[in-house]
């Protein structure tokens, strides 16, 4: 197993309700592929440097990931079909 960081960026303006389904099916989409996920940051709200998908702010998620790498490769997929993420970006860590 590999050791990733997972940043995520969602949508702002979602109830918390979802903000915390949108979470919990992430995590289950990594132990679904036999992966652990953990958090690691949770910036919050922030303003955006630009315009992401018609949006000026964001909030922050930070998570740190073991998995393999097609497994990854699976789950990067996923997230890219999510309707409430902005933006992720999974980065590897040696250093983890």
């Amino acid at each position: 197993m590999n050791k990733y960081e997972l940043a995520l960026l969602i949508k702002p303006l979602l109830p918390e309700d979802i903000k915390n389904r949108v979470m919990k099916d992430i995590t289950a989409e990594v132990e679904k592929f036999d992966g652990k996920m953990e958090l690691k940051l949770d910036w919050g709200k922030r303003h955006l440097a630009y315009e992401v998908k018609g949006q000026n702010e964001g909030v922050y998620m930070f998570y740190t990931l073991e998995m393999t790498p097609a497994n990854l490769l699976t789950l990067s997929n996923i997230l890219k079909l999510n309707k409430d993420l902005l933006r992720f970006l999974v980065v590897s860590d040696d250093n983890l």
